[in-house]
């Protein structure tokens, strides 16, 4: 009976807030902040085109603008870091979950957050199946507090083929640039990598007008941003990474990520060497895992961070904090009830 509830939940999440079938796994990665070792971008070699702007506002605070020229800690051309934002330290336990976002009858999913964790960037979507799904974006004072529901992105919006498609993305470690796809499930053909960009923290975002290659559900976004991490093209298959030489240069053709099979919407820590995720199989659904980078294209075994516990049925959007001290994620009910947690170290 458990399977048949986990498998009527699943037809409602979006890596935890899609819209139908294995949209499990079309959430993005969520939002990796910066670090002070590997930062964000410095700037990307095309200019953005305009095409109008969101109404994106917020304080220009913890996660200062991108470094000019030169390398980061990684080697990485172009990068250095972004001033006033944590080094990330992976260690120790998390603890217990604590509600950030209630749901408020609508699905969650793509979470993203900026590096001080009081901007979030996510995909609200109803749950009537043929109603529009939005990119939101939602501001809160301090960490202590909850998120309330965000205003739509509708530029961002926009670059969507069809209102129904899902929408995921990532924020760059400095916060000025967002990532993004929208899908129409797991099994779909690799869809368009878009990037928005504003010049600072408090100002729009502005759509880029070229394509920076495709990719399938979800996106997970390295410290140099010349890597992503995506879904599987399948239920059980395994996580690809995609590269680049250049920021400015489109990401290239699926590499299998061996020993990543199962995981779904994938996020890097701010350093890029640690991966998180969630379980998708036939048997495990409620699971948040992490894994070790061994190498630029390799990683350690997965393993579970913690199972959550009925009624929680189907979890999804793991989104490390860029401190890595507190994992954000979305928690779906057997009743589809869509919720935003945390667990802290």
């Amino acid at each position: 009976m458990r399977l048949v509830l986990v498998a009527l939940v699943v037809l409602a999440v979006s890596a935890c807030g899609g819209s139908s079938g294995d949209d499990a796994a079309a959430s993005g990665a969520g939002g990796q902040g910066g670090s002070a070792t590997s930062g964000g971008s410095g700037s990307a070699g095309k200019p953005a085109a305009g095409v109008g702007g969101s109404e994106a506002g917020g304080a220009d605070s913890g996660a200062g603008g991108a470094g000019a020229g030169g390398s980061g800690a990684g080697g990485s051309s172009g990068t250095s870091g972004a001033a006033g934002t944590p080094v990330a330290d992976c260690t120790g336990t998390f603890g217990e979950p604590a509600l950030v976002m209630d749901g408020a009858g609508e699905r969650l999913g793509g979470l993203t957050l900026r590096a001080d964790e009081l901007e979030l960037i996510y995909e609200g979507a109803p749950m009537d199946d043929a109603a529009a799904h939005h990119f939101r974006r939602s501001m809160r004072p301090s960490k202590d507090d909850v998120f309330p529901p965000g205003e739509e992105l509708r530029m961002l919006d926009e670059a969507c083929l069809t209102p129904t498609q899902v929408r995921s993305g990532e924020l760059s470690n400095d916060g000025l640039r967002f990532y993004f796809g929208c899908y129409q499930g797991l099994t779909d053909e690799p869809q368009p990598i878009r990037i928005a960009r504003r010049t600072k923290l408090d100002a729009p975002f502005v759509l880029d007008s070229e394509e920076f290659g495709t990719s399938h559900t979800g996106l997970a976004l390295d410290a140099d941003e010349l890597m992503i991490i995506t879904s599987p093209a399948m239920k059980g298959g395994p996580l690809f990474a995609q590269t680049r030489a250049l920021t400015s240069d489109v990401f290239g053709p699926e590499i299998t990520l061996v020993g990543l099979d199962g995981l779904i919407t994938p996020d890097l820590s701010s350093d890029g060497q640690h991966l998180f995720a969630s379980r998708y199989t036939d048997v495990n659904q409620n699971s948040l895992v992490a894994a070790d980078r061994t190498g630029p294209l390799t990683f350690s075994t997965a393993l579970t961070i913690r199972e959550l516990e009925d009624p929680v049925s189907v979890v999804g959007s793991p989104t490390i904090s860029a401190d890595c001290r507190s994992l954000y994620y979305v928690s779906v009910t057997a009743d589809r009830e869509y919720s935003m947690m945390v667990m802290r170290r």
